[in-house]
């Protein structure tokens, strides 16, 4: 009875111990996604409603300068997807960028996420591309940031030591729970077998 109790209670405890870990990590790359649509939004203001191609190294400038500052990239895309701006790379070095399926939704006026291998910066990155639009709501660009999935796995490790910490502590008091329990129901009936016992031998006493 006992080592099928502790198997299932092991099951039982690493499934809820995956479950959570799995709706923290879903959450909290959620809430990271929020925070890298703001930072394009935030970078978003700081370009001319109307773009004019002598502007492009001054918002190649900006990328880099608040991108070394915040930790994020940021690149600039225009409706056809020609980089003007990144925060890693020369733009005019940069292939188009129509193809990308972040970049796609922003330039048809949704907010785009995605994960994916940056052959740029051979990193594996988690972007969100915003599109900004004008007074009359014509598409100037595409604003897109993005953040190294590394950073991601940073900060889930402190809270994955706290899950397996949790899970190990919480599995170990089951296990000195159920011992007590089962010892407790054992017992009386351990004295119950040893008085049958002795009255089948004969001894009535």
């Amino acid at each position: 009875m006992l080592p099928s109790y502790f198997i299932l209670t092991a099951l039982a405890i690493i499934s809820i111990s995956l479950y959570v870990f799995q709706s923290m990590s879903k959450l909290y790359e959620s809430t990271l996604e929020t925070d890298i649509e703001t930072r394009a939004t935030l970078i978003s203001k700081f370009i001319p409603l109307q773009l004019h191609q002598s502007e492009y190294d001054q918002l190649d400038d900006l990328c880099k300068k608040y991108g070394e500052s915040t930790q994020t990239r940021y690149t600039i895309i225009l409706p056809d997807g020609t980089v003007i701006a990144d925060t890693d790379a020369e733009p005019n070095k940069m292939e188009n960028h129509n193809n990308r399926s972040e970049v796609q939704a922003a330039l048809n006026g949704q907010i785009g996420k995605t994960r994916r291998f940056s052959q740029t910066v051979e990193n594996e990155m988690l972007y969100v591309a915003i599109p900004l639009l004008d007074e009359s709501k014509a598409l100037i660009c595409a604003v897109r940031a993005s953040v190294p999935l590394t950073a991601i796995n940073e900060e889930l490790r402190p809270m994955t030591t706290r899950v397996i910490f949790a899970t190990l502590l919480t599995g170990l008091i089951s296990m000195v729970v159920c011992v007590a329990v089962v010892r407790r129901i054992t017992q009386p009936l351990q004295t119950m077998s040893r008085a049958a016992h002795t009255f089948a031998e004969g001894d009535f006493s």
